[in-house]
Protein backbone atom coordinates (compact mmCIF):
# COMPACT_ATOMS: atom_id res chain seq x y z
CA UNK A 1 0.00 0.00 0.00
CA UNK A 2 0.99 4.08 -0.45
CA UNK A 3 2.25 5.48 2.54
CA UNK A 4 0.03 7.98 3.75
CA UNK A 5 0.99 11.76 4.48
CA UNK A 6 -0.17 13.73 7.30
CA UNK A 7 -3.06 15.51 6.15
CA UNK A 8 -2.37 19.26 5.83
CA UNK A 9 -4.49 20.94 8.29
CA UNK A 10 -5.93 24.87 7.07
CA UNK A 11 -4.98 27.59 9.19
CA UNK A 12 -7.33 30.26 10.38
CA UNK A 13 -7.92 33.35 8.32
CA UNK A 14 -5.53 36.33 8.83
CA UNK A 15 -7.86 38.46 7.14
CA UNK A 16 -10.85 37.48 4.73
CA UNK A 17 -11.16 38.36 1.36
CA UNK A 18 -14.47 39.62 1.56
CA UNK A 19 -13.64 41.69 4.45
CA UNK A 20 -10.71 43.57 1.66
CA UNK A 21 -12.72 44.10 -0.83
CA UNK A 22 -15.95 45.58 1.58
CA UNK A 23 -13.37 47.70 3.33
CA UNK A 24 -11.81 49.33 -0.32
CA UNK A 25 -15.21 49.56 -1.45
CA UNK A 26 -16.00 51.99 2.09
CA UNK A 27 -12.83 54.14 1.48
CA UNK A 28 -13.84 54.88 -2.11
CA UNK A 29 -17.80 55.94 -1.13
CA UNK A 30 -16.02 57.73 2.16
CA UNK A 31 -13.29 59.62 -0.67
CA UNK A 32 -16.07 59.94 -2.81
CA UNK A 33 -18.41 61.73 -0.82
CA UNK A 34 -15.49 63.77 0.93
CA UNK A 35 -14.98 65.23 -2.41
CA UNK A 36 -17.84 65.76 -3.44
CA UNK A 37 -18.84 67.83 -0.52
CA UNK A 38 -15.95 69.54 -1.36
CA UNK A 39 -16.06 70.82 -4.41
CA UNK A 40 -19.72 71.40 -3.99
CA UNK A 41 -18.49 74.27 -1.13
CA UNK A 42 -15.81 75.72 -3.69
CA UNK A 43 -18.11 75.88 -6.51
CA UNK A 44 -21.14 77.68 -4.40
CA UNK A 45 -17.84 80.16 -2.99
CA UNK A 46 -16.78 81.03 -6.42
CA UNK A 47 -13.57 79.57 -6.06
CA UNK A 48 -13.24 77.08 -8.56
CA UNK A 49 -15.18 76.51 -11.80
CA UNK A 50 -17.19 73.77 -12.94
CA UNK A 51 -15.01 72.98 -16.02
CA UNK A 52 -11.91 72.41 -13.40
CA UNK A 53 -14.42 70.33 -11.63
CA UNK A 54 -15.12 68.26 -14.09
CA UNK A 55 -11.21 67.53 -15.04
CA UNK A 56 -10.58 66.60 -11.26
CA UNK A 57 -13.61 63.99 -11.02
CA UNK A 58 -12.55 62.38 -14.59
CA UNK A 59 -8.92 62.23 -12.78
CA UNK A 60 -10.41 60.71 -9.61
CA UNK A 61 -12.47 58.10 -11.52
CA UNK A 62 -9.33 57.24 -13.79
CA UNK A 63 -7.46 56.54 -10.78
CA UNK A 64 -10.15 54.21 -9.09
CA UNK A 65 -10.49 52.29 -12.16
CA UNK A 66 -6.14 51.84 -12.14
CA UNK A 67 -6.38 51.00 -8.21
CA UNK A 68 -9.83 48.68 -8.31
CA UNK A 69 -7.87 46.63 -11.50
CA UNK A 70 -4.51 46.77 -9.52
CA UNK A 71 -6.18 45.92 -6.08
CA UNK A 72 -8.54 42.79 -8.38
CA UNK A 73 -5.33 41.70 -10.37
CA UNK A 74 -3.78 41.22 -6.93
CA UNK A 75 -6.89 39.65 -5.30
CA UNK A 76 -7.47 37.33 -8.38
CA UNK A 77 -3.54 36.13 -8.96
CA UNK A 78 -4.04 33.21 -6.61
CA UNK A 79 -6.72 31.71 -7.77
CA UNK A 80 -5.22 31.67 -11.04
CA UNK A 81 -2.01 30.18 -9.66
CA UNK A 82 -4.25 27.43 -8.13
CA UNK A 83 -6.17 26.82 -10.84
CA UNK A 84 -2.33 26.41 -13.04
CA UNK A 85 -1.43 23.89 -10.67
CA UNK A 86 -4.66 22.07 -9.78
CA UNK A 87 -4.57 21.67 -13.71
CA UNK A 88 -1.76 19.56 -14.26
CA UNK A 89 -2.87 17.20 -11.48
CA UNK A 90 -2.96 13.60 -12.76
CA UNK A 91 -2.13 9.88 -12.15
CA UNK A 92 1.64 10.24 -11.55
CA UNK A 93 1.51 13.82 -11.33
CA UNK A 94 0.51 14.24 -8.00
CA UNK A 95 2.93 17.32 -7.00
CA UNK A 96 0.94 19.91 -5.24
CA UNK A 97 3.23 22.70 -2.83
CA UNK A 98 1.45 25.48 -1.35
CA UNK A 99 2.40 28.98 -2.55
CA UNK A 100 -0.11 31.31 -1.79
CA UNK A 101 0.61 33.12 1.56
CA UNK A 102 -2.76 36.02 1.55
CA UNK A 103 -3.91 34.71 4.50
CA UNK A 104 -7.69 35.10 3.26
CA UNK A 105 -10.20 32.00 1.68
CA UNK A 106 -7.16 31.63 -1.19
CA UNK A 107 -5.02 30.61 0.73
CA UNK A 108 -7.55 28.47 2.68
CA UNK A 109 -8.69 26.84 -0.93
CA UNK A 110 -5.17 26.14 -1.50
CA UNK A 111 -4.46 24.03 1.67
CA UNK A 112 -7.62 22.34 1.12
CA UNK A 113 -6.52 21.42 -2.37
CA UNK A 114 -3.04 20.48 -1.44
CA UNK A 115 -4.85 17.83 1.16
CA UNK A 116 -7.00 16.80 -0.77
CA UNK A 117 -4.33 16.47 -3.70
CA UNK A 118 -2.37 14.00 -1.00
CA UNK A 119 -5.64 12.21 -0.40
CA UNK A 120 -6.09 11.15 -3.83
CA UNK A 121 -2.67 9.95 -4.27
CA UNK A 122 -2.94 7.55 -1.40
CA UNK A 123 -6.32 6.45 -2.51
CA UNK A 124 -4.95 6.17 -6.60
CA UNK A 125 -1.70 4.07 -5.17
CA UNK A 126 -3.94 1.74 -3.50
CA UNK A 127 -6.04 1.29 -6.31
CA UNK A 128 -3.31 0.59 -8.55
CA UNK A 129 -1.86 -1.86 -6.34
CA UNK A 130 -4.91 -3.27 -6.01
CA UNK A 131 -6.00 -2.91 -9.61
CA UNK A 132 -2.26 -4.98 -10.07
CA UNK A 133 -2.86 -7.86 -7.61
CA UNK A 134 -6.05 -8.90 -9.19
CA UNK A 135 -4.76 -8.49 -12.72
CA UNK A 136 -2.58 -11.04 -11.97
CA UNK A 137 -5.17 -13.41 -10.59
CA UNK A 138 -7.11 -12.65 -13.50
CA UNK A 139 -4.17 -13.46 -15.83
CA UNK A 140 -3.49 -16.56 -13.49
CA UNK A 141 -7.08 -17.64 -13.15
CA UNK A 142 -7.19 -17.15 -17.45
CA UNK A 143 -4.42 -19.08 -18.14
CA UNK A 144 -5.91 -22.21 -16.35
CA UNK A 145 -9.23 -21.94 -17.74
CA UNK A 146 -7.50 -22.00 -20.87
CA UNK A 147 -5.49 -25.04 -20.22
CA UNK A 148 -8.31 -27.05 -18.88
CA UNK A 149 -9.93 -25.75 -22.15
CA UNK A 150 -7.33 -27.17 -24.33
CA UNK A 151 -6.21 -29.95 -22.41
CA UNK A 152 -9.62 -31.89 -21.14
CA UNK A 153 -11.40 -33.92 -24.12
CA UNK A 154 -14.91 -32.81 -24.60
CA UNK A 155 -15.91 -30.41 -26.93
CA UNK A 156 -16.90 -26.83 -25.59
CA UNK A 157 -18.47 -23.84 -27.60
CA UNK A 158 -19.25 -20.74 -26.19
CA UNK A 159 -21.71 -18.95 -28.32
CA UNK A 160 -23.17 -15.39 -27.91
CA UNK A 161 -26.95 -14.46 -27.39
CA UNK A 162 -27.67 -14.35 -30.94
CA UNK A 163 -26.49 -18.19 -31.35
CA UNK A 164 -22.73 -17.44 -32.99
CA UNK A 165 -19.75 -19.14 -31.68
CA UNK A 166 -17.59 -16.64 -29.96
CA UNK A 167 -15.31 -19.49 -28.50
CA UNK A 168 -13.91 -23.29 -29.19
CA UNK A 169 -11.82 -25.77 -27.52
CA UNK A 170 -9.18 -27.65 -29.49
CA UNK A 171 -11.68 -30.71 -28.72
CA UNK A 172 -14.10 -29.23 -30.20
CA UNK A 173 -12.63 -28.44 -33.49
CA UNK A 174 -11.04 -31.90 -33.73
CA UNK A 175 -14.17 -33.72 -33.43
CA UNK A 176 -16.04 -31.47 -35.92
CA UNK A 177 -12.98 -31.94 -38.24
CA UNK A 178 -12.40 -28.40 -38.43
CA UNK A 179 -9.57 -25.95 -38.62
CA UNK A 180 -7.98 -23.86 -36.02
CA UNK A 181 -10.18 -20.57 -35.52
CA UNK A 182 -12.81 -21.36 -38.55
CA UNK A 183 -15.42 -21.94 -35.95
CA UNK A 184 -15.70 -18.52 -34.73
CA UNK A 185 -18.40 -15.76 -36.13
CA UNK A 186 -20.46 -19.29 -37.34
CA UNK A 187 -23.74 -20.45 -35.77
CA UNK A 188 -23.57 -22.89 -33.17
CA UNK A 189 -26.77 -24.73 -34.55
CA UNK A 190 -25.36 -25.09 -38.03
CA UNK A 191 -21.89 -26.33 -36.54
CA UNK A 192 -23.42 -28.83 -34.24
CA UNK A 193 -25.94 -30.10 -37.06
CA UNK A 194 -28.10 -33.37 -34.49
CA UNK A 195 -29.64 -35.96 -35.53
CA UNK A 196 -31.29 -38.60 -33.56
CA UNK A 197 -33.35 -41.63 -34.28
CA UNK A 198 -32.54 -41.42 -37.99
CA UNK A 199 -33.95 -37.29 -37.77
CA UNK A 200 -32.22 -34.69 -38.12
CA UNK A 201 -33.35 -32.19 -35.20
CA UNK A 202 -35.29 -28.87 -36.94
CA UNK A 203 -33.92 -25.33 -35.33
CA UNK A 204 -37.18 -24.96 -33.53
CA UNK A 205 -35.71 -28.34 -31.53
CA UNK A 206 -32.08 -27.79 -31.42
CA UNK A 207 -30.80 -27.53 -27.52
CA UNK A 208 -29.13 -24.63 -28.37
CA UNK A 209 -32.38 -22.46 -29.94
CA UNK A 210 -33.98 -24.13 -27.26
CA UNK A 211 -30.94 -22.91 -24.51
CA UNK A 212 -31.57 -19.40 -25.78
CA UNK A 213 -35.10 -19.46 -26.07
CA UNK A 214 -36.16 -20.56 -22.53
CA UNK A 215 -33.22 -19.40 -20.69
CA UNK A 216 -33.12 -23.10 -19.18
CA UNK A 217 -30.05 -25.95 -19.25
CA UNK A 218 -31.12 -28.35 -21.63
CA UNK A 219 -28.94 -32.43 -21.70
CA UNK A 220 -29.79 -34.99 -24.52
CA UNK A 221 -29.85 -38.42 -22.70
CA UNK A 222 -27.87 -41.11 -24.30
CA UNK A 223 -31.28 -42.82 -24.77
CA UNK A 224 -32.21 -40.70 -27.32
CA UNK A 225 -28.91 -41.25 -29.16
CA UNK A 226 -27.69 -37.90 -30.28
CA UNK A 227 -25.25 -37.79 -33.28
CA UNK A 228 -23.49 -34.85 -34.71
CA UNK A 229 -23.34 -34.82 -38.61
CA UNK A 230 -19.93 -34.04 -39.43
CA UNK A 231 -18.80 -32.31 -42.03
CA UNK A 232 -17.33 -35.55 -44.12
CA UNK A 233 -20.82 -36.86 -43.42
CA UNK A 234 -19.69 -39.42 -41.10
CA UNK A 235 -21.98 -39.56 -37.71
CA UNK A 236 -20.28 -38.99 -34.36
CA UNK A 237 -22.35 -39.84 -31.14
CA UNK A 238 -22.57 -37.95 -28.28
CA UNK A 239 -23.57 -36.83 -25.44
CA UNK A 240 -24.42 -32.68 -25.07
CA UNK A 241 -25.43 -30.22 -22.51
CA UNK A 242 -26.03 -26.75 -23.32
CA UNK A 243 -26.54 -23.90 -20.62
CA UNK A 244 -27.04 -20.65 -20.60
CA UNK A 245 -24.47 -17.90 -19.27
CA UNK A 246 -27.08 -15.23 -17.58
CA UNK A 247 -26.64 -12.18 -15.74
CA UNK A 248 -29.71 -11.71 -13.39
CA UNK A 249 -32.36 -12.02 -16.16
CA UNK A 250 -30.34 -10.95 -18.89
CA UNK A 251 -28.63 -13.73 -21.18
CA UNK A 252 -25.39 -13.08 -22.67
CA UNK A 253 -25.49 -16.51 -24.42
CA UNK A 254 -24.57 -20.18 -23.68
CA UNK A 255 -22.08 -23.49 -23.44
CA UNK A 256 -22.52 -25.97 -25.46
CA UNK A 257 -20.10 -29.14 -23.62
CA UNK A 258 -20.47 -32.24 -25.78
CA UNK A 259 -19.04 -35.52 -25.39
CA UNK A 260 -17.85 -38.24 -27.93
CA UNK A 261 -19.63 -41.39 -27.04
CA UNK A 262 -18.63 -43.32 -29.36
CA UNK A 263 -16.80 -46.51 -27.57
CA UNK A 264 -19.88 -46.86 -25.38
CA UNK A 265 -22.24 -46.60 -27.85
CA UNK A 266 -20.05 -49.77 -29.71
CA UNK A 267 -20.55 -51.68 -26.35
CA UNK A 268 -24.55 -50.83 -26.10
CA UNK A 269 -25.07 -52.30 -29.59
CA UNK A 270 -22.43 -55.51 -28.79
CA UNK A 271 -24.12 -55.71 -25.91
CA UNK A 272 -27.93 -56.05 -28.08
CA UNK A 273 -26.47 -57.90 -30.65
CA UNK A 274 -25.35 -60.20 -27.67
CA UNK A 275 -28.46 -60.42 -26.03
CA UNK A 276 -30.22 -60.83 -29.16
CA UNK A 277 -27.59 -63.86 -30.18
CA UNK A 278 -28.34 -65.57 -27.18
CA UNK A 279 -32.43 -64.61 -27.07
CA UNK A 280 -32.29 -66.65 -30.11
CA UNK A 281 -30.08 -69.45 -29.31
CA UNK A 282 -31.60 -70.23 -26.11
CA UNK A 283 -35.67 -70.25 -27.87
CA UNK A 284 -35.07 -73.02 -29.02
CA UNK A 285 -34.28 -75.42 -26.21
CA UNK A 286 -36.25 -73.54 -24.01
CA UNK A 287 -39.72 -74.67 -26.42
CA UNK A 288 -38.57 -77.60 -26.97
CA UNK A 289 -38.64 -78.09 -23.06
CA UNK A 290 -41.75 -76.46 -22.43
CA UNK A 291 -43.09 -79.23 -25.40
CA UNK A 292 -42.45 -81.94 -23.18
CA UNK A 293 -43.71 -80.13 -20.15
CA UNK A 294 -47.29 -79.85 -21.92
CA UNK A 295 -47.34 -83.47 -22.74
CA UNK A 296 -46.40 -84.23 -19.19
CA UNK A 297 -49.11 -82.44 -18.13
CA UNK A 298 -51.74 -83.54 -20.82
CA UNK A 299 -50.82 -87.23 -20.61
CA UNK A 300 -53.99 -88.95 -19.71
CA UNK A 301 -52.30 -92.45 -19.08
CA UNK A 302 -49.32 -91.28 -16.68
CA UNK A 303 -50.02 -92.00 -13.33
CA UNK A 304 -48.34 -89.05 -11.10
CA UNK A 305 -48.55 -88.01 -7.33
CA UNK A 306 -50.19 -84.82 -6.39
CA UNK A 307 -46.46 -83.83 -5.42
CA UNK A 308 -44.84 -84.77 -8.88
CA UNK A 309 -48.11 -82.81 -10.61
CA UNK A 310 -47.19 -79.36 -8.32
CA UNK A 311 -43.36 -80.18 -9.83
CA UNK A 312 -44.70 -80.12 -13.51
CA UNK A 313 -46.57 -77.53 -12.59
CA UNK A 314 -44.02 -75.14 -10.94
CA UNK A 315 -41.35 -76.18 -14.30
CA UNK A 316 -44.13 -75.26 -16.56
CA UNK A 317 -44.33 -71.69 -14.62
CA UNK A 318 -41.47 -70.93 -14.50
CA UNK A 319 -41.07 -71.86 -18.52
CA UNK A 320 -43.20 -69.45 -19.41
CA UNK A 321 -41.81 -66.69 -17.31
CA UNK A 322 -37.91 -67.28 -18.69
CA UNK A 323 -39.78 -67.62 -22.51
CA UNK A 324 -41.40 -64.00 -21.43
CA UNK A 325 -38.50 -62.79 -20.41
CA UNK A 326 -36.57 -64.37 -23.57
CA UNK A 327 -39.52 -62.47 -25.86
CA UNK A 328 -38.77 -59.06 -24.04
CA UNK A 329 -35.08 -58.90 -24.94
CA UNK A 330 -35.97 -59.98 -28.24
CA UNK A 331 -37.96 -57.13 -28.87
CA UNK A 332 -35.55 -54.89 -26.96
CA UNK A 333 -32.84 -55.75 -29.12
CA UNK A 334 -35.33 -55.17 -32.32
CA UNK A 335 -36.10 -51.89 -30.97
CA UNK A 336 -32.75 -50.67 -30.09
CA UNK A 337 -31.39 -52.05 -33.97
CA UNK A 338 -34.26 -50.44 -34.98
CA UNK A 339 -35.61 -53.61 -36.51
CA UNK A 340 -38.96 -53.34 -35.63
CA UNK A 341 -40.90 -50.46 -38.31
CA UNK A 342 -44.71 -49.58 -37.06
CA UNK A 343 -47.48 -50.88 -39.37
CA UNK A 344 -49.37 -47.05 -38.53
CA UNK A 345 -53.29 -47.43 -39.78
CA UNK A 346 -55.99 -45.35 -38.52
CA UNK A 347 -57.00 -46.80 -35.06
CA UNK A 348 -60.24 -45.88 -32.50
CA UNK A 349 -58.71 -46.36 -29.63
CA UNK A 350 -62.14 -46.57 -27.46
CA UNK A 351 -62.97 -50.27 -29.08
CA UNK A 352 -59.01 -50.71 -28.48
CA UNK A 353 -59.18 -50.11 -25.40
CA UNK A 354 -61.86 -51.54 -23.98
CA UNK A 355 -60.65 -55.09 -25.60
CA UNK A 356 -57.14 -54.11 -23.68
CA UNK A 357 -59.28 -53.84 -21.04
CA UNK A 358 -61.34 -57.18 -20.90
CA UNK A 359 -57.96 -58.60 -20.71
CA UNK A 360 -56.87 -56.92 -17.82
CA UNK A 361 -59.98 -57.29 -15.67
CA UNK A 362 -59.30 -60.67 -15.47
CA UNK A 363 -55.83 -60.44 -13.76
CA UNK A 364 -57.23 -57.45 -11.79
CA UNK A 365 -60.25 -59.48 -10.61
CA UNK A 366 -57.76 -62.68 -9.15
CA UNK A 367 -55.85 -60.30 -6.86
CA UNK A 368 -59.06 -58.36 -5.73
CA UNK A 369 -58.79 -54.78 -6.74
CA UNK A 370 -61.34 -53.06 -8.86
CA UNK A 371 -60.70 -51.96 -12.44
CA UNK A 372 -62.98 -49.31 -14.93
CA UNK A 373 -62.81 -47.67 -18.29
CA UNK A 374 -63.51 -44.06 -19.11
CA UNK A 375 -63.94 -42.74 -21.93
CA UNK A 376 -66.22 -39.77 -23.58
CA UNK A 377 -68.04 -42.05 -26.02
CA UNK A 378 -67.29 -40.36 -28.87
CA UNK A 379 -64.62 -41.65 -31.64
CA UNK A 380 -60.98 -40.70 -30.96
CA UNK A 381 -58.58 -41.78 -34.07
CA UNK A 382 -55.20 -42.15 -34.09
CA UNK A 383 -52.71 -43.23 -37.01
CA UNK A 384 -50.65 -45.92 -34.88
CA UNK A 385 -49.83 -49.70 -35.16
CA UNK A 386 -52.50 -50.85 -33.10
CA UNK A 387 -49.86 -54.35 -32.56
CA UNK A 388 -47.23 -51.55 -30.81
CA UNK A 389 -49.37 -49.67 -29.10
CA UNK A 390 -50.66 -53.29 -27.28
CA UNK A 391 -47.43 -53.86 -25.91
CA UNK A 392 -47.34 -50.58 -24.24
CA UNK A 393 -50.80 -50.66 -22.33
CA UNK A 394 -50.34 -54.35 -21.69
CA UNK A 395 -47.07 -53.48 -19.83
CA UNK A 396 -48.05 -51.01 -17.39
CA UNK A 397 -51.50 -52.75 -16.82
CA UNK A 398 -49.42 -55.48 -16.06
CA UNK A 399 -47.37 -53.10 -13.80
CA UNK A 400 -50.80 -51.80 -11.98
CA UNK A 401 -51.91 -54.62 -11.34
CA UNK A 402 -48.63 -56.58 -10.03
CA UNK A 403 -47.92 -53.95 -7.55
CA UNK A 404 -51.31 -53.28 -6.41
CA UNK A 405 -52.28 -54.81 -2.94
CA UNK A 406 -55.72 -56.67 -2.85
CA UNK A 407 -58.75 -53.66 -2.29
CA UNK A 408 -56.85 -51.31 -4.50
CA UNK A 409 -58.09 -49.92 -7.94
CA UNK A 410 -57.03 -49.05 -11.13
CA UNK A 411 -58.41 -46.71 -13.93
CA UNK A 412 -58.15 -46.67 -17.84
CA UNK A 413 -59.12 -42.71 -18.77
CA UNK A 414 -59.42 -41.74 -22.76
CA UNK A 415 -59.57 -38.15 -23.09
CA UNK A 416 -58.55 -35.29 -25.44
CA UNK A 417 -55.14 -32.93 -24.91
CA UNK A 418 -55.30 -30.34 -26.91
CA UNK A 419 -54.31 -31.97 -30.68
CA UNK A 420 -53.56 -35.45 -29.02
CA UNK A 421 -54.96 -37.97 -27.40
CA UNK A 422 -54.33 -39.02 -24.07
CA UNK A 423 -54.25 -42.93 -22.09
CA UNK A 424 -54.32 -42.06 -18.47
CA UNK A 425 -53.77 -45.50 -16.21
CA UNK A 426 -54.00 -44.98 -12.57
CA UNK A 427 -53.64 -47.06 -9.85
CA UNK A 428 -53.29 -47.25 -6.27
CA UNK A 429 -50.35 -49.19 -5.67
CA UNK A 430 -47.45 -49.48 -3.94
CA UNK A 431 -45.86 -46.31 -5.81
CA UNK A 432 -42.58 -45.50 -6.59
CA UNK A 433 -39.76 -43.78 -4.20
CA UNK A 434 -39.44 -40.35 -5.29
CA UNK A 435 -35.71 -40.25 -5.46
CA UNK A 436 -35.67 -43.84 -8.20
CA UNK A 437 -38.56 -42.14 -10.37
CA UNK A 438 -35.76 -40.72 -13.05
CA UNK A 439 -34.52 -43.94 -13.60
CA UNK A 440 -37.67 -45.81 -14.41
CA UNK A 441 -37.47 -45.81 -18.26
CA UNK A 442 -33.61 -47.13 -18.30
CA UNK A 443 -33.02 -50.73 -18.99
CA UNK A 444 -32.68 -53.80 -16.60
CA UNK A 445 -33.74 -50.73 -13.66
CA UNK A 446 -36.29 -52.02 -10.83
CA UNK A 447 -37.48 -49.82 -8.01
CA UNK A 448 -36.16 -50.47 -4.55
CA UNK A 449 -39.70 -51.18 -2.81
CA UNK A 450 -40.89 -53.52 -6.08
CA UNK A 451 -38.60 -56.47 -5.18
CA UNK A 452 -40.74 -57.29 -1.68
CA UNK A 453 -43.81 -57.74 -3.85
CA UNK A 454 -42.68 -59.63 -7.19
CA UNK A 455 -39.04 -60.65 -7.04
CA UNK A 456 -39.52 -62.09 -10.75
CA UNK A 457 -39.46 -58.72 -13.10
CA UNK A 458 -37.16 -57.90 -15.49
CA UNK A 459 -37.09 -54.62 -15.15
CA UNK A 460 -37.53 -53.59 -19.32
CA UNK A 461 -41.39 -52.97 -19.57
CA UNK A 462 -40.83 -49.42 -18.91
CA UNK A 463 -38.34 -49.27 -20.81
CA UNK A 464 -39.54 -51.08 -24.02
CA UNK A 465 -43.27 -49.26 -23.35
CA UNK A 466 -40.62 -45.62 -24.00
CA UNK A 467 -38.74 -46.98 -26.75
CA UNK A 468 -41.99 -48.09 -28.84
CA UNK A 469 -43.64 -44.56 -28.07
CA UNK A 470 -40.45 -42.75 -29.25
CA UNK A 471 -40.99 -45.22 -32.58
CA UNK A 472 -44.64 -44.09 -33.14
CA UNK A 473 -44.05 -40.52 -32.38
CA UNK A 474 -45.72 -40.12 -29.37
CA UNK A 475 -45.09 -40.37 -25.52
CA UNK A 476 -45.07 -41.64 -21.79
CA UNK A 477 -44.40 -40.01 -18.77
CA UNK A 478 -44.99 -41.10 -15.45
CA UNK A 479 -45.90 -39.36 -11.79
CA UNK A 480 -46.16 -41.78 -8.60
CA UNK A 481 -46.13 -41.15 -4.71
CA UNK A 482 -44.56 -44.42 -2.40
CA UNK A 483 -47.71 -46.30 -0.93
CA UNK A 484 -50.24 -44.14 -2.96
CA UNK A 485 -50.23 -44.85 -6.33
CA UNK A 486 -49.05 -44.09 -9.85
CA UNK A 487 -50.44 -42.46 -12.47
CA UNK A 488 -49.25 -43.16 -16.00
CA UNK A 489 -50.16 -41.12 -19.00
CA UNK A 490 -49.63 -42.00 -22.75
CA UNK A 491 -49.98 -39.28 -25.18
CA UNK A 492 -50.81 -39.44 -29.49
CA UNK A 493 -50.82 -37.29 -31.92
CA UNK A 494 -54.30 -37.12 -33.80
CA UNK A 495 -53.58 -34.97 -36.67
CA UNK A 496 -51.71 -36.74 -39.81
CA UNK A 497 -50.55 -39.88 -40.51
Amino acid sequence: MAKTNKTVRPTALKTSLLKRVVFLSLYLAIASSVFTAFAASRVSGGTIDQQALAVVNLFLLGAATVLSIVIAKRFTQGLSDLSAKVMKLAPGHWDFSRTVKSGDEVELLDTVVADLTMRLRDTFGAMEEEIDVRTMELRKQSAQDRAILDTIEHGVLLFDSSGNITEANPAAERLLLSKSGSLKGKSAIAALPLRSHQRMLTIDHHPVERCLKHRQRFHQHPESHPCIVRVDGTLLPIVLVVSPLMEKTHCHGGIAVFQDVTEDRQLDYMKSEFISLASHQLRTPLSSILWYIELLVDAKGVKMTSEQRSYIKEMHTSAERMSGLIDALLQVSKLEGEGIRPTKKLVDLQPFLTSIADDAREQAKDKGISFSLHASGKSMKVHTDATLLSIVMQNILSNAVKYSRSGASITITLKKSGSAAEIVVTDTGIGIPKREQQHLFQKLFRAANVHKVDATGSGLGLYISKMVMQTLGGSISLKSVENKGTVVMVKMPMKGK
